[in-house]
């Protein structure tokens, strides 16, 4: 399910753009009965809007105020999932020969660095500030002010630096001690795969925009993308 500004309206929904907070607040006078079935009923929306959209919600708080009120405050804090986007790469990029076209985003294709500056334009909304190989990512990106650490993020990206190149990937889930990542040339062939490994099978996580609250923003090729045809590899950037 795409996720865009247009579920803005609907805040139950974990979708939406905006934070997604709200809180019950339900009289001393009403019965007990009456405040476990409208709780029931709220949480019942939310488990199945979060089914919906693939996201992962948390309940915050729940408690008495003083004045004898009952409030029950729900929040998506994180998103802990969206799901894997499958082999989304446009297709363009994805039937040449690895290595024979250069990207919007100066990579080139069908390399790991390609794959993920397309996910972050199409699923983040986010442009990448530079081009490079995949082992000069973090360094690049701390050199500019964006976290690099070892916490993973929905939408942030994995980035692994103990190679001649290194390696970058798109994380897709966060779970107990796991992370999964969406990726292009992991086995050096240019395609596509995803796994589901530890976090500390890489050297960090590259926090350029990830994707907390907003949920998946779809985004195509800008439209006035040119394609380059390398003609030597110094500009440009592999994996």
């Amino acid at each position: 399910m795409n996720i865009n500004s247009s579920t803005a309206s609907r805040p139950w929904e974990p979708g939406s753009r905006h934070l997604f907070e709200f809180s019950v607040i339900l009289s001393a006078k009403v019965t007990r009965k009456c405040r476990l079935r409208l709780l029931n009923l709220t949480l019942k929306m939310m488990v199945v809007s979060s089914v919906a959209t693939g996201t992962t919600f948390a309940v915050i708080s729940t408690g008495a105020s003083a004045s004898g009120v009952t409030a029950v405050s729900t929040s998506l804090a994180v998103i802990t999932k969206v799901g894997s986007q499958g082999d989304d790469y446009p297709a363009y990029l994805r039937n040449a020969w690895m290595d024979s076209l250069v990207d919007p985003w100066r990579e080139y294709n069908r390399e790991c660095t390609s794959f993920v500056a397309w996910a972050l334009h199409s699923r983040n909304g986010f442009e990448m500030p530079f081009h490079d190989n995949a082992i000069g990512w973090g360094y690049d990106a701390r050199q500019r002010g964006y976290a690099v650490n070892s916490t993973p993020a929905v939408g942030a990206v994995a980035w692994f630096s103990q190679s001649r190149l290194g390696h970058v990937a798109w994380v897709v889930a966060v779970g107990n001690d796991t992370v999964t990542v969406d990726e292009y040339n992991y086995n050096i062939g240019g395609t596509f795969d995803e796994r589901t490994v530890a976090p500390s099978s890489f050297t960090g996580f590259i926090h350029f925009s990830d994707i907390r609250r907003k949920g998946i923003v779809r985004r195509p090729l800008p439209p006035t993308s040119p394609i380059f045809i390398p003609t030597s590899p110094e500009p440009f950037a592999f994996s």
